[in-house]
Parts: C-alpha cells; structure tokens; sequence
C-alpha cells in the first residue's frame, strides 16, 4: 500500500495516507511473533520506507518551498508523513540492524543524505529526526564496511561538508539558531567519523573536518569576536561531540602506529642545561614565544579553500607519505593549540571532561606525529588537574598518572611548560593575583611529574621572586610552601 501512495510522484495530497501506513509498519517491528530480525521482515518495513523518500525527495525542500508557494497545509502534511518515516526507518534499524547489510546501508545512507541539510524554519524538526535516524544507520553492523569504501566516499564527503555547515549556521545565528539541532549535526559528524575510522578513507578530508571543526570550537570558545555566541550561547552547544569527532579524526589518520618511521624520543633532564634555561629566566633573556603562538592560531588555520567538493564522484587517492605528512601535521598542530586551550574557560564541566579525554586520547596515540600539539595538550591536563570541580581535576590527574605510567609523559615537553610558566609568573603576579593562582597551580603540578632536579632549582627561583616581589608575596609564599 505504501509503494502504491508513494508512487503518486510524491504529492501532498498522499501525505496523510502515507503517514499512516509507515505508522502501521513502525507498529509491525513491536507486533508479537514477528521477527524483526529475519531479513524478509526488515526489509518489508525498510524498503517502502525508502520508496517514500525518494517519491518525496525532489520536491521536499526544494525551489516551490525557497518561494514559499507550497500550500501550508500540504507542507505540513508532507513535513509529517516524511518525519514519521525517519522514525520508523531509526526503529526498524535500531531494532534488527543485523539484517542491514551493506547494499541495504549504501542504499539508506543515500536516501537520508537528501533530506539531511541546512533548512530553517518549519523544516528543523524534519532535519533532526533524519538526524537520528542517521545516526541510528551508522550504528548498525555492517556500517563501517559499507562506508569505508571508495565508492562512498563523495557520499561521506558531502555528509560531513553538511553536518558542518548545519553546526556553523546555527551557532553564527545567535538568538535564532537551534541549539538542539547544531548539537544532533555534531553528534551525527561523530559518529561518522568513528564509524568510518580509517585512515584511507578520512585522510583525503582531514584538513576540510579540522577546519570545520575549528570554527565550531572557535564558536564555542569565543575566542573570535562576532563569532557565535561565546560560551553560553548557541555555539556552546554540541561541544563535547566536536572535541570527540576532532579526536577521532585526527587519531585515526595521524596515529602514531602509521607512521613507525617519526619518531620523537625525550631526552634525559640534563641539570646543567636545566639551569641555564633558569639562569635565562632570571636575567630577563628567555624567550617566551610559546605563550604568543596560540593567540592568532584560529586565524591560520582557517582556509577558504577547504571544503569538501561534493559533486566529485571519486575521491583522489591520498598518498600519506612524509612529504604530506609535513604538510599537513602543521596546520592540524595549529587547530588544536588554537582551540582546545581556549575551551578549558568553558562554564560547563561536560565540556572540561571532554577536554581531559580528549588531551589524553591525543598524547597517547599522537605524541610522536603531532609533538608540540601533544605539548599544549600536556599543559591543558595540567592546568584542568587543579579545576575547581572535583569530577574534573580527580579525571585530570588520574590522566597523567595513567601516561606517566604507560611512559607516554614527554619530559622535553614537560620543562618546556615549566620553563615557560616560569617564565611569565613575574610579570603576571603584577598583573594579578587572580591570574597568577591557576598558573602557579599548574607549574606545582608540572613540578611533580618533573623530578627533583626541575623541583629543588624551581623552589629557588620562586624564593627569589619572593623576595623581590614584596607586593604580590601571597600567592609565591604559598607555591613555596607547597615545594617546601
């Protein structure tokens, strides 16, 4: 009956009938002695579903809804037969995804591909339960070997160049955007990348994803003026899926596993040159550039050049060789020193658990590619082990326990933080007690996975500070304290 309906060309005037009889094939999955896993009986609810989706597909959305000429009666009744079919189709799915096998996943995945796109308006609750149902698609078994393909790459391609479009368009609408629907579009970007999860396969978008994903943390952030709505807003929103789809990227496609050939081994601490860098500190001739690079790091990470062309029907082959790897680990490098340092300001604690997971997956599966990233992810762990809320620091400092013990601490990485922090302290102790706090908190913490040599020589410079410091002794007091 279905098929018949949808065969009218989809006009609305089949719309309810249509709703109708996918709602009575929803109801089949739970009908008592049906076996939903049985292939026969899936696909008797899938298919008539995607029969409907491609009857409606040209006309949804499309040139006589821009003008607003479509009736609003037969707008709604399409809106809601078209809704109804996506929840069944993330039901029949969730329920015998089994039987989904990979012509059944490609031909899905095609169908909801067409309704998953930025529309506003009436059309934001029929993006959000394509949405789900996507996301429902990509959970199923055979997911990850329909999509990893080459001749589904486009495909993927134009999927992610949406879901981050969706993202941008809501966070950079302020007041107007749908938060609900920016977060579904990064939970949908995660889930895609992790069910893919191959290197041939993202390498060919990894500086398109790290872009896109770079404005929405920058969003987030508000490390952009007139940029999203800062860290309460709209672009607020989804965060923790962002840091996760960011993760699984660039894990995926920089591991340290694929490339045996970089290796990036710490040296020994060397006491002398420890002092020599301390005696730089002291005479003011240290160089602190490291505090400056991440200042402008959204601005050159950002590329108009790197969307996704989804109108190709084959993707070019990535060669990842070294000389693409020098190309590219910089501009990822710079993303993520450029955002996620940023983020650790966040109001909300979800965001700064993700943050912990997030540094720690990348020190420990990326240190050799990435190395001075997997330095600002060092310092961003340490900096959230003295977070105010528990849940937060306990997870931080369980981190650097976990990579100091599996050997992961990088110590050139560890004083380069120190001496840095070191560094600035003075300055910042003029500035303000308040600034100051969080950075000597992290420098004590630092300290401790440092050694004794970092720890007796530090406790020197900070008593000197001490006592040249008269006005702002408070805060050093209690860091030597602490060292003491």
């Amino acid at each position: 009956m279905v098929l018949r309906l949808a065969t009218r060309e989809g006009r609305a005037d089949g719309a309810e009938d249509v709703r109708r009889a996918v709602e009575r094939l929803g109801a089949l999955v739970d009908a008592p002695g049906v076996d939903v896993r049985d292939v026969k009986t899936f696909k008797r609810v899938l298919v008539p579903c995607l029969e409907v989706l491609r009857a409606y597909g040209d006309g949804f959305g499309g040139e006589e809804d821009a003008r607003g000429s479509a009736a609003p009666k037969d707008a709604a009744r399409t809106k809601r037969a078209l809704e109804s079919v996506a929840r069944t189709i993330q039901k029949v799915i969730s329920v015998c995804g089994d039987a989904c096998d990979e012509y059944l996943v490609f031909r899905t995945f095609t169908h909801l591909l067409r309704y998953v796109s930025p529309r506003r308006g009436e059309y934001e609750t029929t993006c959000a339960e394509f949405l789900s149902a996507t996301r429902a698609l990509l959970r199923s078994t055979h997911a990850h070997a329909a999509l990893k393909r080459r001749d589904t790459a486009s495909m993927v391609g134009y999927m992610i160049s949406v879901l981050l479009t969706i993202a941008n368009d809501e966070a950079t609408a302020g007041s107007l955007g749908s938060k609900h629907l920016r977060s579904s579009a990064l939970q949908t970007l995660d889930e895609l990348l992790r069910c893919v999860a191959d290197a041939d396969a993202l390498a060919y978008f990894l500086p398109g994803v790290v872009s896109g994903l770079t404005n929405v943390l920058a969003a987030a952030s508000g490390v952009r003026p007139n940029v999203g709505a800062g860290p309460s807003g709209t672009g607020s929103d989804g965060v923790e899926y962002a840091l996760s789809a960011m993760t699984s990227l660039v894990t995926c496609v920089l591991n340290d596993g694929l490339y045996p050939s970089v290796r990036r081994d710490a040296p020994p601490i060397d006491g002398d040159e420890w002092r020599a860098a301390l005696d730089k500190i002291v005479n003011g001739t240290a160089s602190n550039d490291g505090a400056n690079e991440t200042r402008d790091a959204v601005e050159k990470s950002q590329s108009p050049g790197d969307k996704d062309e989804s109108d190709r029907k084959e993707i070019p082959e990535v060669v990842r060789d070294d000389a693409w790897l020098e190309f590219t680990t910089p501009r990822v490098t710079t993303a993520l020193e450029g955002t996620i340092p940023y983020l650790v300001k966040s109001h909300r604690a979800s965001v700064r658990k993700q943050i912990v997971k997030s540094a720690g997956t990348l020190i420990r599966e990326c240190s050799n590619v990435l190395d001075s990233g997997t330095r600002s992810m060092l310092g961003v762990l340490l900096t959230l082990a003295g977070d105010n809320w528990t849940d937060v620091s306990s997870l931080a400092v369980d981190e650097l326990e976990s990579l100091r013990r599996l050997g992961h601490l990088n110590e050139c990485s560890l004083n380069a933080i120190i001496e840095n922090d070191l560094s600035s302290v003075a300055e910042n102790l003029r500035l303000s007690n308040d600034e100051a706090a969080p950075q000597l908190q992290r420098l004590l913490l630092a300290l401790e996975f440092s050694g004794e040599i970092c720890f007796k020589d530090a406790l020197l410079f900070l008593s000197l500070i001490h006592i040249s410091e008269p006005t702002r002794q408070e805060a050093i007091s209690y860091a030597v304290f602490c060292l003491k």
